[in-house]
């Protein structure tokens, strides 16, 4: 669907209905547009859906105090093709790695192939099982650009990220700092505690438990009695807002200092973060590293950034009583209970840790915002609103503008039945719904 800015009015006129037989209406025909879309299949190109891949890049010292570059790569089963050979499904993929220096001049690209077999079928579709992966990467000390490509060879689907990485020289007779490595926490068959990079640096937000984990070690401090770590914790969606800056002092142990830490919670809420930990001398940062995290809250879409915009975007599918009960909740983690317990009443596979219908109600609200926003945000438009609630049109006619006519927008859904009318009433992108979606002139046939 084309993108541009548009202005709309909200349309919330439903007569014969009351407010919680409307939203639970509404919410049908979200559920029946997210099935005859077959989920994130049927979505728009450009509207946001778990990645294929997870990897990130981290640089720590080697055994003989070099610098060494390590890309991590994790792919769930459920994102790879299987193909069933005798008794045996098997995927295969590969990861490209190419690495830009600070002229856009390729220095470096690294290729790697894997093969996935099983002979169950319920592992080839599960998203809890994933193939994990490590490769060492020998670049020169400098700051780079990554552009890491995934290709599944069975259907030919690719994707990529890109990261910026610096290499650090650790050969310095100076303190330095590693990378961040924000870490999960697992168990082996034994019981003993394993730690993990988490490649997604998504941390969910519980308030039963430690806030996130993150690991690193200092180079070159065995000559310093102690050494002062500064952290200071940025919140990139509030403007770049600081929510908490604080000192920690430790006794380094030898030429390599490893430091497992827990971050404080207490003043991390939804939304991007950027976490920067700098070795600190006569109050000048001489060595720091970054990494940037999103926090999500526990059991909500990885969309979700803000947890009051969020309960306020439930407005097409929550009463407004159930909207009040969360916007009045007397603390952070009471209204994310009640947040949690309205989407769990509507969770299309319970026990899973991702709620399908949630992920699929803020994509399109996302989607909404980046292709129908101008003077209003894009959910709230009656393009926003209409696309929310069913989906992406099976057939779009746009007419532009011609004399003594106004440019227009038919969407058409068949399973629904309806043609809508969008008119440009403004010749500015302000497109509003010409008649409401009940009216029966709205009927194909």
């Amino acid at each position: 669907m084309k993108k541009r800015n548009v202005s709309m009015r909200r349309n919330g006129t439903y007569p014969m209905l009351t407010q919680a037989v409307r939203m639970l209406c509404l919410l049908g025909l979200i559920i029946a547009s997210f099935s005859i879309e077959g989920g994130a299949q049927g979505r728009p190109t450009n509207m946001q859906a778990q990645p294929d891949f997870e990897a990130n890049l981290f640089n720590f010292q080697g055994e003989k105090g070099e610098s060494l570059l390590t890309l991590y790569v994790r792919v769930k089963y459920s994102r790879l093709t299987f193909a069933k050979q005798g008794n045996t499904f098997t995927a295969m993929y590969e990861v490209i790695a190419s690495f830009l220096n600070e002229k856009g001049t390729m220095v470096c690209e690294k290729l790697w192939t894997d093969t996935v077999s099983t002979t169950y079928y319920a592992q080839t579709v599960s998203k809890d099982l994933a193939r994990e992966m490590s490769f060492n990467v020998d670049l020169p000390p400098g700051n780079y650009t990554a552009i890491i490509q995934f290709r599944d060879k069975e259907s030919g689907r690719s994707s990529e990220q890109k990261r910026t990485v610096a290499v650090k020289d650790f050969k310095r007779n100076v303190p330095t700092i590693s990378s961040i490595m924000i870490v999960r926490t697992e168990f082996d068959s034994t019981g003993k505690v394993e730690y993990s990079p988490n490649l997604s640096s998504v941390v969910a937000l519980n308030p039963k438990e430690v806030g996130p984990q993150i690991y690193y070690e200092i180079y070159n401090a065995e000559t310093r009695d102690l050494v002062t770590l500064k952290y200071v914790i940025t919140h990139r969606t509030r403007r770049e807002q600081v929510v908490d800056t604080y000192h920690r002092t430790l006794v380094p142990a030898g030429k390599q200092t490893r430091i497992l830490d827990t971050l404080n919670s207490q003043s991390i809420r939804g939304g991007d973060y950027v976490l920067k930990i700098g070795i600190e001398e006569n109050n000048t940062i001489i060595d720091e590293s970054v990494i940037t995290f999103f926090a999500r809250v526990q059991g909500a879409s990885f969309l979700i950034q803000d947890i009051d915009k969020a309960i306020e975007q439930l407005e097409y599918i929550a009463t407004w009583e159930e909207i009040s009960k969360m916007r009045e909740a007397k603390t952070a983690d009471e209204k994310i209970r009640l947040f949690n317990e309205f989407w769990k009443k509507y969770d299309p596979s319970p026990g899973t840790e991702e709620n399908e219908l949630q992920t699929e109600y803020y994509s399109r609200i996302e989607y909404a915002n980046q292709n129908f926003a101008s003077y209003a945000e894009g959910w709230r438009t009656d393009m926003g609103r209409i696309f929310i609630k069913y989906g992406m049109p099976d057939f779009i006619e746009r007419q532009p503008p011609m004399m003594n006519q106004r440019p227009y927008e038919i969407w058409e859904y068949q399973q629904h039945n309806l043609r809508l009318i969008f008119v440009d009433v403004s010749g500015f992108g302000n497109y509003r719904l010409l008649r409401p979606e009940w009216d029966a002139r709205n009927r194909i046939r």
